[in-house]
């Protein structure tokens, strides 16, 4: 459904008049100069007689702007689901009738040290790490989209690959959290109650609206990075070596051409320059002209004999001339300032649609083996394939966030990605019957075709301990949407 146009509510008498007349329900605005945005849907329903709800977005500007909306479900219903960059692929932000809290200008850096930084929930990875390089220093954890914001990533899945202790997700690198709870109270959650604070990240909102947040940082350290190409038994025999070096691993899959890049970062020097100028190249042509380039391919050429062949090419002559020609070394700092990304933005004219998996790393040789097949099958019956490589990061086990999907042991994400829409439902379908098969475990905001069941079998006693805190927090499920309730309830 088509949203209308947001407002902004600000401090200009002549803009709150003529928002007087546009806006139906709300009766004091005065009380409401706090900057706050409200979608105005009041009164495109009055006027074509809409009986159905939608949503209400609201942008906000302050933590008071929280509260006040959290506060009064009256004028702002059930649920509450805050929002950042809007990159998930899931329904895990997605409200019928509630509202959406657009946490987007919320961006400031307050204040930071040599260990830390101190940063407003939604600040965009990329400004902070611009930002942070001004003065020497990076963030210690990665996330693998530098457009998402701080807030969304700590409270949702966001992996990548990372050198070992440095953690493979941003959460891993939170001291510190600040969030406005349902009932609109300001809580400080820091080391000193681990517990808590272990539940709190990647709770995905189920707990309250994160407006603040505190992650470790250092200088900026660089490191090498080693290519290979492999088949995919190869890939398979090589994998027990993947799970134990002391580097970060990543994996591009090419499975109709049975093909697979390999990228090792191993730690360089502390002092050694890393330019960002052949990452910004790197990422422009990978994240943006390649998948404009497939999509044109899939749209211009009907032929499959002639097409997907065309397209397995100029994904490899991706893979050997930008990603392996370009970079030999990078850094945290780097990569998360020099990105370009199209994922799940429907405004961009290329969307990327991508769906994560995480697989225990003991297993994940035979998964890469049967994904090749698995994709091959599918494309001889439905005619459907990705365009795109699958991703592949190495993620080391990781306790800090209860629902981490590394929490019990190393694992490799496998994210499919494409631009090819048709038959991309029906195939994440069948991709997570085929996850289940090799104990796949889910991401809620990144994994689809998920079901109730199987993500209680996955998280067990960890999915119930959230609940509970959760009900306790949010007695009157004033953050809980219809996704979570099926999911977590």
């Amino acid at each position: 459904m088509q949203r209308n146009k947001a407002l902004d509510f600000d401090s200009d008498t002549d803009y709150l008049a003529r928002l007087r007349k546009r806006t139906v329900g709300f009766d004091d605005l005065k009380r409401l100069r706090t900057e706050l945005v409200i979608e105005a849907t009041g009164e495109h329903r009055r006027k074509h007689s809409i009986k159905e709800k939608t949503e209400t977005l609201v942008r906000v500007r302050r933590d008071r702007d929280i509260v006040t909306v959290l506060t009064n479900p009256k004028r702002f219903p059930s649920p509450v689901r805050p929002v950042g960059s809007s990159s998930s692929s899931t329904r895990c932000t997605r409200t019928q009738a509630g509202t959406q809290l657009d946490m987007t200008l919320l961006n400031r850096l307050l204040r930071f040290n040599a260990k830390t930084v101190t940063v407003q929930a939604g600040i965009r990875l990329r400004e902070l790490a611009e930002k942070l390089a001004v003065h020497g220093l990076e963030l210690v954890g990665g996330c693998d989209d530098p457009d998402r914001t701080v807030g969304g990533a700590i409270s949702s899945g966001s992996l990548t690959a990372a050198i070992p202790g440095e953690g493979g997700d941003l959460a891993s690198s939170v001291v510190r959290l600040t969030l406005i709870t349902p009932q609109g109270h300001r809580l400080d959650i820091g080391q000193d109650r681990a517990d808590l604070l272990r539940v709190a990240l990647m709770s995905y909102g189920l707990l309250g609206v994160v407006c603040e947040v505190e992650l470790r940082i250092r200088r900026i350290r660089s490191y090498a990075m080693r290519n290979k190409t492999l088949n995919f038994d190869e890939l398979a025999n090589y994998m027990p070596d993947l799970a134990q070096v002391r580097a970060a691993v990543k994996l591009f899959l090419l499975p109709y051409r049975d093909t697979a890049f390999v990228e090792v970062r191993v730690t360089g020097s502390k002092n050694r320059p890393v330019h960002g100028w052949p990452w910004k190249i790197r990422n422009w042509a990978w994240n943006s002209v390649l998948p404009r380039v497939v999509h044109s391919v899939g749209r211009v050429i009907p032929i499959r004999q002639i097409r997907d062949p065309l397209i397995d090419t100029v994904n490899e002559a991706a893979q050997v001339l930008v990603n392996r020609g370009l970079s030999a070394s990078g850094s945290n700092s780097a990569e998360q300032s020099g990105q370009f990304r199209t994922l799940s933005r429907p405004q961009r004219p290329t969307r990327i649609r991508y769906c994560t998996w995480a697989f225990p790393a003991c297993q994940f040789g035979a998964v890469v083996k049967a994904y090749r097949d698995f994709c091959r099958a599918h494309n001889k019956t439905s005619k459907f394939r990705c365009d795109l490589p699958a991703i592949a990061y190495r993620v080391d086990k990781d306790q800090s966030a209860l629902l981490s999907p590394s929490f019990d042991e190393q694992v490799f994400s496998l994210s499919v990605r494409t631009t090819n829409t048709s038959g991309w439902e029906d195939f994440v379908i069948e991709f997570a019957e085929f996850a289940a098969g090799f104990a796949g475990i889910p991401l809620f905001n990144q994994t689809c075709g998920l079901t109730a069941g199987y993500v209680e079998d996955v998280f067990g006693k960890r999915l119930a301990h959230l609940r509970a805190i959760r009900r306790r927090m949010d007695p009157n499920d004033r953050m809980l949407n219809q996704f979570f309730a099926e999911h977590v309830g």
